[in-house]
């Protein structure tokens, strides 16, 4: 009852002023005399309707909260479809579904972390598996087979480093050390990494790479040149040739990942970047592709606050830049 006055209060002493003045009009005001017993049975009969309207009104009100009480109760949201009457503007709904909201991010959150940590068990795990199937093809008698089966090897390696990276690039907080980096010493690990398929698929290697320092985190940046030369062996063309070399603009150093592969279509050049997208080559089927690649080496280049950008023409060449900003004042360095 406390709490129905005091959110009616003003609706209560409007009509109690009504009263009054009606009172004060009939007694001292009215031309017309009338008699003090029919002003008491006309407040009487006022009073009567006026109870009866505040009883009527005091039953929906209770009935309304304690409907809100009982879907309180609950854990779930509530929205209006869950009431009889309008969603008023009662605080404890939107406090309940605030709680309801941030628990539900939480409990998000404690799943994604378990996930992530169960992929990077699985993918060290995997890991050990390879390495024997590794050992037991180099006693593999037949050549062919025995480089049909590295390859097949290479390839899950390469996919178990791009899903352990992705579930990394879900957590908001980045495992990364920003440094003064050998340019030449990141190309040349990179390339280490794709030689098997280098080697396999003849590309002639200009690399033009010499004693240029950048300001990045080299496991990150080293994943970033792995998709990119990836994708150059992906899509290669005959005599296939990659050319690596950097340029100075300002305080920006630019390194340009160059191959005279089939090139990327106009108008997939400002999508490949995009979650999941894999262009007009893999929709005519000459390629397969997740489209998740590049779009991990966009996400890293974010966290590293490096710039990336595509230059290709079809059937010419695609020239993939990496800009990289020295921050030297920050990073408290005198030169590069």
């Amino acid at each position: 009852m406390k709490s129905y006055i005091k959110q009616k209060w003003m609706l209560l002493l409007g009509i109690v002023i009504v009263w009054m003045m009606n009172r004060v009009y009939y007694v001292y005001l009215s031309p017309v005399h009338i008699q003090q017993s029919d002003i008491y049975y006309m407040d009487f009969l006022i009073a009567i309707i006026i109870l009866g309207l505040i009883v009527i009104d005091y039953y929906r009100t209770w009935k309304h909260h304690k409907e809100i009480d009982d879907l309180l109760e609950c854990q779930e949201y509530i929205v209006c479809d869950d009431l009889h009457q309008p969603l008023y503007d009662h605080e404890a709904l939107f406090i309940h579904n605030e709680q309801i909201y941030h628990q539900d991010i939480e409990d998000s959150y404690q799943k994604l972390c378990e996930l992530q940590e169960y992929i990077s068990r699985w993918s060290h795990e995997i890991k050990l598996p390879l390495a024997a199937l590794h050992m037991m093809n180099e006693r593999n008698d037949d050549v062919t087979l025995r480089m049909e089966i590295k390859e097949q090897c290479e390839k899950m390696e390469q996919l178990l480093h791009t899903m352990l990276t992705g579930c990394k690039t879900w957590n908001s907080h980045y495992d990364k050390k920003i440094e003064l980096l050998s340019l030449k010493g990141i190309v040349d690990k990179s390339i280490r990494h794709q030689s098997f398929f280098l080697i396999k698929e003849h590309f002639e290697i200009d690399n033009q790479i010499t004693d240029e320092k950048v300001l990045s985190d080299e496991q990150w940046l080293v994943y970033m040149l792995d998709q990119i030369i990836h994708n150059a062996i992906k899509y290669h063309k005959e005599q296939p040739k990659l050319s690596l070399y950097t340029e100075m603009k300002g305080n920006r150093t630019i390194l340009h990942i160059r191959d005279n592969g089939i090139g990327i279509c106009k108008e997939d050049i400002l999508s490949v970047f995009e979650k999941g997208y894999t262009g007009n080559n893999v929709r005519n089927g000459e390629y397969k592709s997740t489209g998740m690649g590049l779009y991990f080496v966009r996400q890293i280049a974010r966290m590293l606050e490096h710039q990336i950008e595509i230059v290709s023409i079809p059937q010419k060449y695609t020239d993939v830049c990496i800009i990289f900003d020295h921050h030297l004042d920050f990073f408290n360095i005198t030169e590069l």
